[in-house]
């Protein structure tokens, strides 16, 4: 499983893909993320038909253009995240114009979806004789991004992101990790533009590995961010914590925001065996590609040495 950060298809990748293709965007990944079994990205931004022009009754900023999920059906997209905070940027009917969208191409959804139910359905995958569990949950908001069935609540009736309850959390985190071999939790947090996490994230993912999560991955930073091995829910158990990938589709040009991770999961016979982490670089607002030996060492020591403490 090829796990992906942050996609948003909108501002200034707008007229780059219009200019360049959707085909060209993909290049520079495409073997990669066509390789694994499963491909996931966390897409933040919905589909629109009037995008980018302005709407009545946007809730948001951001918007893409129904020309360009081609390139998700170009990257064989299999499971797509709805954690962000700018899926309903554009009204409710765009998000479940977009939802049912994924539905229809048999793209699944985690974390997103019309009800609470929906929203929190973790994804199970039966594959060579492995049971994987997936889940997914919005930690900061705004509201108006978080799903919601209590009219009497702020905003009202809402399609939108499973929203990351400790009380539901602590319930099913347990539950899926006495029924299956592994349980994958990604999550949308609190975003800061750095290269390691802020105390409260740590505190948070150690926590859900401790009930249960055997790889935590933050999808929400815009800088790729350091990882560690905790403890897991089990003694001599450990879990894969990496608290940010970074962007892989935007449009953010400081050093930060066009490196990345892609993190590929290699699970045998129940077991997660290795990581393989992916390293690139997002060239012109819209091609990510893998970085070269030179920019991988560099990088890595970055993250390695100067941040990780390693």
């Amino acid at each position: 499983i090829a796990l992906s950060g942050v996609t948003a298809l909108t501002r200034q990748t707008i007229p780059v893909l219009d200019r360049e293709g959707v085909e060209w965007a993909a290049s520079g990944i495409l073997d990669y993320v066509t390789a694994p079994d499963y491909f996931h990205t966390s897409n933040e931004v919905s589909f629109h038909p009037d995008c980018p022009a302005y709407v009545q009754g946007r809730l948001g900023a951001f918007c893409s253009k129904e020309a360009h999920f081609e390139l998700f059906e170009l990257l064989d997209l299999d499971i797509v995240e709805l954690s962000g905070n700018h899926n309903n940027d554009y009204g409710y009917d765009a998000y479940l114009e977009t939802l049912q969208w994924y539905v229809d191409r048999e793209i699944a959804v985690i974390a997103g979806g019309e009800t609470v139910e929906e929203a929190r359905t973790p994804l199970i995958i039966e594959h060579n004789g492995n049971s994987i569990a997936m889940l997914s949950c919005n930690w900061p908001g705004p509201y108006y991004a978080q799903v919601n069935e209590d009219p009497n609540l702020l905003g009202g009736v809402r399609p939108g992101a499973a929203a990351c309850d400790m009380g539901w959390l602590s319930e099913i985190l347990p539950e899926l990790a006495a029924s299956h071999d592994q349980v994958i939790l990604t999550m949308q947090h609190w975003e800061f533009d750095q290269y390691t996490p802020s105390p409260q994230q740590r505190t948070d993912f150690r926590r859900l590995a401790e009930l249960g999560a055997d790889v935590v991955v933050g999808t929400h930073s815009h800088f790729p961010q350091v990882f560690e091995f905790a403890s897991g829910s089990e003694p001599g158990e450990e879990a894969f914590l990496h608290y940010g990938l970074g962007n892989i589709f935007f449009d953010q040009q400081f050093f930060g925001g066009v490196r990345f991770f892609m993190d590929q999961l290699y699970i045998y016979e129940g077991r997660l065996l290795t990581v393989d982490l992916f390293t690139g670089i997002i060239e012109d607002q819209g091609r990510p590609r893998p970085m070269t030996p030179d920019e991988r060492e560099n990088f890595l020591f970055l993250i390695f040495t100067q941040y990780g403490g390693m």
